[in-house]
């Protein structure tokens, strides 16, 4: 387990995620760079420069009033994330690393949200379903 004297939102979830392993909720963690954004959005957030533009002082006040910010969230394993491992749980895709990150993904790290992991899933989210 992550271990430190500190809590955080996002800490407090990887320490929940590993407490609850034996569930196989991950595909892929992404705790290491989760605790990195965490720890420079905090300082980002405590430190306002002067030296910044209008602009960017306007953008870093709407970004902290967006609900998403700071906030740590899961994305299912068929979403793209740049260098992660995306298998859509499936063997076939098992070393596919994503080029690029997916708009939806992007866009929650746009307002602020810290990914800290890909959910498992069925594979390729083709889900379960009785059709007579």
């Amino acid at each position: 387990m992550i271990s430190n004297k500190t809590s955080s939102a996002v800490r407090s979830a990887i320490d929940a995620i590993q407490r609850y392993k034996v569930l196989n909720i991950l595909t892929h963690d992404c705790f290491e760079s989760a605790l990195e954004t965490e720890q420079r959005v905090s300082t980002e957030k405590k430190s306002k420069d002067l030296s910044f533009s209008f602009n960017q002082l306007f953008n870093s006040y709407l970004l902290d009033q967006s609900p998403l910010y700071g906030r740590a969230i899961l994305i299912k394993d068929n979403f793209c994330l740049r260098d992660t491992l995306t298998t859509c749980a499936s063997k076939m895709l098992a070393n596919f690393r994503a080029p690029y990150t997916s708009t939806i993904v992007q866009r929650l790290i746009d307002h602020g949200s810290i990914i800290i992991g890909k959910t498992n899933m069925d594979e390729f989210a083709m889900g379960y379903a009785l059709v007579f």
